[in-house]
């Protein structure tokens, strides 16, 4: 069966083209040793600044709805099964697409799950590897082509129907069927400094669970890189927008997030300490 990877990537507000295309080459750079585990790898260009590129099939819409984006480009797809990866879920290592492939010749959906939201059922229920959650995550979701498209999907948060998160309706949709259903875990360690202090710790993950251990997955998601980038662009315009930053961001997100912008984007500040470079690429070893 035939299967597709589709990422939406946006050009983000506040930034230039080439800062937005920065996180679109990290991507590429790290998925590419595993494009040959699936069939097509579509790619969501919304605000017109990726270039084509021979192994990607780069679908340009407006600057719109991340959502809508979503979900006009499904109607595209004709592979069997689809995976839906975040623009800053980063695959660093071959034969994790493979083992999702793998596992939808058994289940009809495999993804992560998250803990916001307000969507209930079996599935969401606590368990030995990790405390209750609420929705299906967009940053790392797959399932067959036949059971998402059977229901009236829309990826956008419906406040006035109760479901507050993107997928939270999909959740509820997709669930009610009681579908075949494989959770991935999340790695969400992450290394944090504030007050000269360094912390290294499973983000918003309970301790007493099996899956609070770090694991290497092969996959990470950064978590709200469009943030980053926009900072680091400010960063180096020191601009209204960058004052504004510094005001209101507490300093250990703001720490993290510039370190990663520093490495997409080649180019350093004075914001992230030394040390914490050095823990970083200890850490994360495989983003280097």
């Amino acid at each position: 069966m035939s299967s597709a990877v589709i990422v939406p990537f946006f050009h983000f507000n506040g930034t230039s083209k080439k800062t937005s295309l920065s996180l679109f080459n990290f991507f590429l750079k790290h998925i590419m040793s595993s494009l040959d585990e699936v069939d097509s790898l579509y790619v969501i260009d919304s605000g017109d600044f990726i270039p084509e590129i021979k192994e990607v099939t780069v679908v340009k819409k407006p600057r719109q709805s991340h959502w809508q984006n979503l979900n006009e480009t499904i109607h595209l797809v004709k592979e069997d099964n689809i995976i839906i990866l975040d623009s800053d879920t980063i695959i660093y290592r071959t034969g994790v697409l493979k083992q999702i492939i793998k596992d939808l010749q058994f289940f009809k959906v495999v993804s992560i799950l998250d803990n916001s939201g307000t969507v209930t059922h079996k599935y969401l229920e606590e368990n030995e590897n990790r405390d209750e959650r609420h929705r299906l995550c967009p940053y790392l979701f797959a399932c067959k082509a036949n059971t998402i498209k059977v229901i009236d999907y829309d990826f956008t948060p419906q406040p006035a129907e109760g479901f507050v998160d993107s997928m939270s309706k999909i959740t509820h949709d997709l669930f009610s069927y009681n579908p075949m259903f494989k959770e991935l875990p999340d790695d969400r360690w992450t290394l944090y400094y504030n007050n000269g202090d360094f912390k290294w710790f499973n983000f918003s993950m309970n301790p007493a669970k099996k899956w609070y251990k770090k694991q290497d997955l092969g996959y990470y998601h950064l978590r709200n890189m469009g943030g980053a980038l926009f900072m680091h662009e400010a960063y180096f315009k020191q601009d209204e927008a960058w004052d504004k930053i510094v005001e209101i961001t507490p300093e250990d997100e703001l720490i993290r997030l510039l370190a990663w912008a520093e490495i997409i984007t080649g180019q350093y500040t004075s914001i992230v300490p030394d040390k914490y470079r050095e823990l970083h690429k200890e850490k994360y070893s495989w983003a280097y």
